[in-house]
């Protein structure tokens, strides 16, 4: 697995070393062997060849340089241990679960006629993807952002990553989306991995939809899927939390309308994410040990 899939690349490149031709090279391989009445299953490949993407490697801020942005080759999957960071009051991110006597949830208001614009992503056909700048993205108002701050080591991560998320809405639905970002040291802040859910369907997609009841706190899990990265020290690790990412996901009206009744009349939300002791909403991380990924280096 590449870097960049089918997106040509986003405000900067991954280094040169993340092209390869091994998927080609293999199915060459498979091909003349099973032609020429040979054993595919003789064939020496690695189970498992994954790029561990670093941070931008163009101004190097550290003297040893970034971590991250090489290949690793394998039959296994690195071992790794849950990286569980509770959201906080006050915008932080912490390994340690919310307190009495905090905060309890921090709120915005969404309005479905000014959606959040899609920048970069995991993207085919829109006009950004990859990794973007979200600098601006965050400055909105209806934008939340929880931050570890400047990181003492590298964090690694290889796996798929969890949010659970304690939400209530003004509206009977509405979108929560969730965006993991790596904040450099000198400000600029880069979208790693994002996704979102739909209210009405947070339960099941195939049964009738569930509607939101003001007043009523929902548990929700967001799949923000799998990456394979490395937070560098100095870089901190945020999650930004809004209602829309638009045109990447549709715009939620917050009306309850399903697709075949129409828009309707927009109806603006006051949405709110919890981060109490009673409902502590988390993010897990699949976190490896650097010097593992080190381990099985390769040049596929």
């Amino acid at each position: 697995m590449n870097p960049g899939g089918h997106c040509p690349g986003g405000e900067y490149l991954f280094p040169s070393n993340s092209n390869t031709n091994l998927p080609f090279l293999i199915a060459n391989k498979l091909f003349r062997t099973i032609s020429e009445g040979g054993d595919p299953t003789a064939l020496r490949f690695k189970n498992i060849n994954v790029y561990i993407m670093g941070p931008d490697p163009g101004p190097v801020l550290s003297a040893a340089g970034p971590r991250g942005n090489f290949w690793i080759c394998t039959n296994d999957w690195p071992a790794k241990t849950t990286r569980t960071l509770y959201l906080r009051a006050g915008g932080k991110l912490s390994d340690r679960d919310p307190r009495g006597g905090e905060r309890e949830f921090s709120a915005y208001k969404y309005d479905p006629r000014l959606p959040v614009p899609t920048t970069g992503g995991n993207n085919l056909l829109l006009p950004t993807c990859g990794p973007w700048d979200q600098r601006a993205i965050e400055r909105r108002y209806d934008v939340l952002t929880f931050s570890t701050g400047a990181l003492v080591r590298s964090v690694s991560i290889v796996g798929n990553v969890q949010l659970i998320l304690y939400v209530r809405s003004s509206a009977n639905d509405t979108d929560f989306m969730a965006k993991l970002v790596d904040v450099y040291p000198d400000g600029r802040s880069y979208n790693i991995l994002d996704q979102g859910v739909r209210m009405r369907w947070h339960q099941s997609r195939s049964d009738a939809p569930q509607y939101m009841e003001d007043g009523t706190v929902y548990k929700v899990t967001i799949d923000l899927q799998d990456t394979a990265y490395v937070f560098n020290s100095g870089h901190a690790i945020e999650l930004d939390i809004t209602s829309s990412n638009f045109p990447r996901f549709s715009v939620n009206h917050n009306n309850g309308n399903l697709l075949t009744m129409g828009p309707g009349e927009d109806v603006t939300a006051t949405n709110f994410v919890y981060h109490s002791e009673d409902y502590a909403s988390v993010l897990s991380l699949p976190e490896v040990e650097y010097d593992d990924l080190q381990d099985h280096k390769c040049t596929p």
